[in-house]
């Protein structure tokens, strides 16, 4: 399996942690962002194969974020996460 880049959207340390545990130990490349504005910066300047996202952050709603997603990169995979 090919590596991947993946981005983490989660205010949440702990789930951002274990998402880098876990996905790291197969290979994969791991950046975390725990604020929506940081996250829409990381898709703004940076390719990525796949985004977990939390649609509950403290600065900008997950939905608007994927939104922009879709604009930006229609095919680009997505996993929306939430509690």
């Amino acid at each position: 399996m090919k590596a991947l880049k993946v981005l983490v959207i989660d205010d949440e340390q702990v789930i951002c942690d274990a998402c880098r545990l876990v996905l790291s130990e197969k290979g994969h490349a791991v950046t975390h962002c725990m604020t929506g504005k940081d996250g829409l910066h990381e898709i703004e300047n940076n390719a990525y194969d796949l985004i977990l996202l939390d649609m509950k952050l403290p600065d900008i709603d997950g939905s608007r974020i994927l939104a922009f997603i879709r604009e930006k990169s229609p095919t680009l995979c997505v996993i929306v996460m939430t509690g």
